[in-house]
């Protein structure tokens, strides 16, 4: 970069679904698929010093001004409301669109789906995900809404050479 370039960097440093990927390495079932499953999350994950660690990088590459924010956050997926009346196909066929919008977000970013020799392998894997990712605490059921929450924390860098 040029002396008074400036850049902006967005760092993923936890995601709930890490937590999953080492409860499922551990089963026998999935093991010989996940062994390696740190090298596909964030070694910032792993880092209880990150925004000191971060700083200092900026600084021995040369940025004379920098900020940094560790930001904790969450996506939110959107369920349907109680099945009533006469739109009962339309919001089966909603719920269904919610699953998979939700189910493709979930293989898009599993390094494991690839691993797994069928689509049945496959499906099974999700279901197993899916059953370990949600709890209870990830849940809000009221009258008019049903969201799954996936919490998130990134750091936020934004420096000047």
């Amino acid at each position: 970069m040029k002396p008074g370039a400036d850049c902006i960097f967005i760092f993923l440093r936890d995601l709930i679904l890490f937590d999953i990927y080492d409860e499922l390495s551990k089963t026998e079932k999935y093991s010989s698929y996940m062994n390696d499953w740190k090298n596909f999350v964030s070694s910032y994950r792993f880092n209880d010093n990150i925004l000191s660690d971060v700083e200092k990088y900026a600084k021995t590459t040369g940025f004379s001004k920098f900020n940094l924010r560790s930001v904790d956050s969450e996506w939110i997926f959107e369920g349907v409301a109680k099945f009533k009346g006469e739109n009962l196909l339309l919001n089966k066929y909603l719920q269904l669109k919610r699953i998979y919008i939700f189910l493709d977000f979930l293989s898009a970013v599993n390094p494991i789906m690839d691993r797994l020799p069928t689509d049945d392998d496959r499906a099974e894997f999700l279901n197993c995900f899916l059953k370990k990712m949600i709890k209870p605490e990830t849940i809000d059921l009221d009258e008019n809404k049903q969201i799954f929450v996936c919490p998130y924390s990134t750091i936020i860098s934004y420096g000047v050479k």
